[in-house]
């Protein structure tokens, strides 16, 4: 019984010299609780509400800085959309200004999925935001009221909509620069896009960026006299896209529901050499153009043009005949 009970002691004593030992981890990296951040601005070069002249390092390929007021249900004015993504690709910084006269002036974050103002002075084309240091992608889009950065429908949506402002990493990031499905609109609005690396450390940032223009133009000459009968001219592509892809720079997405738009002849018939130009996103591979008259619901012209191709930031001409074949 001594034995054992000698035994329990040196037990014991063991397993309380264990358990004194200090256990040894490897260094942890220090937390780091409200990390200083720094200020980074960014001024659109060319993007003003003023009725100047555009930047020179835009030259003529961009948005009109005459903004024109249009009827009261018809805000479709110029908008710039501004996205952060750190080193892995998650957004971590979404604002938002345009020059629809309830947002004249006002910047937006969003994030969550809501839209909260965060200035009321803040002059068009200038965006301003805070970010701690590191390395990030700073995209900036470009375009009208109906264009929209993850969501192709956001202009139609209600604000209170679910999903209304998705986030998503920059591998899957997409600029809509058009989402009207209405064919009496233009087929592609007018879009501008940056992306560049950012490294931000101990100092604030100024920049002046010039979007590069992510549409070509295409303009169209009726040579001979347009018919009293004429209604309007339908335009339609076979192949048009329909989204911008951020990551891989390049558009993608065949648009099967709208490829078409209607331009009004009435107020020229009886001209000749009448001239009228529409955006184009698909920038990358030729299409087929097919231009249709009406009257009324009837249609009486037609003329296809194969094999036409558009670059960005440039307009391609094309003269032809639609009401004769000589």
């Amino acid at each position: 019984m001594k034995k054992l009970a000698l035994f329990f002691s040196l037990f014991l004593i063991a397993a309380c010299k264990k358990n004194d030992t200090p256990v040894v981890t490897p260094d942890a990296p220090p937390v780091v609780v409200n990390a200083k951040k720094h200020k980074v601005t960014f001024t659109v070069s060319g993007f003003t509400k003023a009725g100047t002249p555009v930047n020179s390092a835009i030259r003529a390929n961009a948005l009109k800085p005459n903004v024109i007021v249009l009827p009261a249900d018809d805000k479709y004015y110029p908008k710039i959309m501004y996205a952060v993504y750190d080193s892995t690709g998650t957004q971590v910084s979404r604002l938002e200004e345009n020059l629809s006269p309830d947002d004249m002036d006002k910047l937006f974050r969003i994030e969550k999925n809501s839209r909260t103002e965060i200035s009321n002075v803040v002059p068009f084309g200038t965006v301003t935001d805070s970010l701690k240091a590191g390395n990030y992608t700073v995209v900036i889009m470009a375009g009208t009221q109906r264009g929209g950065l993850n969501n192709p429908m956001e202009f139609w949506k209600i604000p209170l909509a679910n999903n209304l402002y998705p986030e998503l990493p920059l591998s899957e990031a997409k600029f809509y620069p058009s989402n009207d499905h209405n064919p009496f609109f233009t087929l592609m609005d007018d879009a501008f896009i940056y992306k560049a690396a950012l490294k931000v450390s101990a100092t604030n940032i100024e920049q002046t960026v010039a979007p590069e223009q992510t549409v070509g133009k295409v303009s169209i000459t009726i040579q001979d006299v347009i018919p009293g009968l004429a209604s309007y001219l339908r335009i339609s592509i076979d192949n048009e896209l329909y989204t911008y892809n951020i990551s891989k720079a390049e558009a993608e997405v065949t648009r099967t529901d709208l490829a078409s738009n209607n331009y009004g002849v009435y107020d020229h018939r009886g001209e000749t050499n009448h001239t009228f130009s529409f955006n184009v996103l698909n920038t990358q591979t030729p299409f087929t153009l097919k231009i249709e008259s009406y009257q009324n619901y009837d249609k009486i012209f037609t003329r296809t043009i194969p094999n036409v191709r558009v670059n960005k930031g440039q307009t391609t001409q094309i003269s032809t005949k639609l009401f004769s074949t000589n």
